[in-house]
């Protein structure tokens, strides 16, 4: 008899530490759904970056969206807040990152403009979009925030011309790619800084 309830007894804590550890997980775990443009993003990383740091240096356990293909089916209409709520839980998530971006280039840009003497072309990575978090402990937006990412490139001054296309305003493809890849790093430090306040002790 004493030994049955031994075995009953460890099974038990068994359960109870499985439960334990399952709901603990869900508590640490974010769903990071990224709503794309009606344009493609070639070499687009700042997905990667963002599941870098919310891994690494806020500690949670990541499920992306795009890259899994195992988890249940997003609502075809996207930011429905009841359905969003109801589809983190259906895949054991705490807390959903709803990221879109609307705007992602290099341009060239005019800052400082002598007319007939001199001028100053600098080239800009931008990234521009909007970002939401979603606590679903508490079945709430617990803030949504403007992207508006911006990075300085090379720069040109330009004596007694007004000349956009110098040369040495140009990116080279692979000079591009890790131009791009430094303006989605930065995009993602913003965010993890805008919400990690919001994440800890939950």
């Amino acid at each position: 008899m004493l030994k049955k309830t031994l075995i009953l007894l460890a099974v038990l804590i068994l359960i109870g530490l499985m439960s334990t550890a399952q709901a603990q997980t869900n508590r640490r775990t974010v769903s990071v759904i990224f709503e794309k443009p009606d344009t493609k993003f070639n070499d687009f990383t700042l997905l990667d970056k963002l599941y870098d740091r919310l891994l690494l240096q806020v500690g949670l356990q990541v499920i992306v969206l795009e890259d899994d293909s195992t988890i249940p089916k997003m609502p075809d209409n996207r930011f429905n807040l009841e359905r969003l709520i109801e589809w983190g839980h259906e895949v054991g998530s705490r807390y959903i990152i709803y990221l879109q971006i609307e705007e992602r280039r290099i341009v060239r840009r005019k800052r400082t403009s002598i007319p007939f003497l001199l001028s100053r072309y600098i080239v800009e990575g931008q990234v521009d979009g909007v970002y939401s978090l979603i606590d679903l402990n508490r079945s709430k937006v617990v803030g949504t925030w403007e992207l508006k990412t911006r990075l300085t490139g090379p720069r040109q001054w330009q004596v007694a011309e007004d000349y956009p296309d110098d040369p040495n305003l140009h990116l080279s493809a692979p000079k591009k790619y890790k131009f791009m890849k430094k303006l989605e790093e930065k995009a993602a430090v913003e965010i993890i800084n805008e919400i990690k306040l919001h994440l800890k002790g939950r």
